[in-house]
């Protein structure tokens, strides 16, 4: 699987249905982000991929940049489970006054977003915490979540690591898939997520603390 001018084509489509730097720096640290983690993706299994490496651009990246209109601009940001840097690195890419932190268990996974830090330019500003989410130390104003655990299992865990005022961003599929989760105690409500080039249903979970 090679990543194409095609792939950058529609990478460039989606940063502009964003209303993202299509031409620029934005546009070029990510396109460095996909060529890496598809090369690592062959021997590491990072993230689930069919046939079309496009599904990288719209299922993945712009889903992750989709929440930015909801994200502000934190001062720090923690992404939790990080595994290929989803949304940490693209988030980090198009915020760049904001630290954040890349928090990740698995060694394998963390070389990766090491790496991937360092070809994308922005080392001096992510960390990469090889921790699991109930050792992580620290609040963080804003902490993000893909493809983790249900809420109800990690909701304490993120709390504690969010700081007063903060935010927790879920980012979930379908309604029905995930509304059952949200506990009427928690202040929480969601978002829809509109991501170019993607059919399937995304929301925003947003819990503030």
């Amino acid at each position: 699987m090679k990543w194409s001018e095609r792939e950058e084509a529609a990478l460039k489509k989606g940063l502009i249905s964003l209303g993202l730097d299509s031409e620029g720096d934005i546009f070029n640290k990510l396109n460095l982000y996909a060529r890496e983690l598809l090369l690592w993706n062959k021997t590491h299994g990072l993230v689930g991929l069919g046939d079309d490496p496009v599904e990288l651009v719209d299922k993945h990246i712009l889903d992750s940049l989709a929440a930015l209109p909801f994200i502000g601009t934190p001062e720090t940001l923690a992404d939790i489970g990080s595994g290929a840097g989803l949304p940490g690195i693209p988030l980090a890419i198009c915020l760049p006054e904001t630290r954040v932190f890349l928090v990740e268990k698995m060694g394998r996974r963390c070389d990766f977003l090491r790496n991937a830090v360092i070809v994308t330019g922005i080392a001096d500003r992510v960390e990469v915490v090889q921790k699991t989410l109930e050792k992580s130390d620290g609040t963080f104003e804003v902490v993000t979540l893909r493809a983790f655990a249900p809420l109800p299992r990690v909701i304490d865990s993120l709390l504690d690591i969010t700081a007063d005022g903060g935010r927790i961003l879920a980012y979930k599929g379908r309604v029905e898939t995930f509304k059952e989760e949200l506990n009427p105690a928690w202040n929480s409500s969601w978002e829809n997520l509109k991501v170019p080039g993607l059919d399937a249903e995304r929301n925003l979970v947003i819990i503030k603390k």
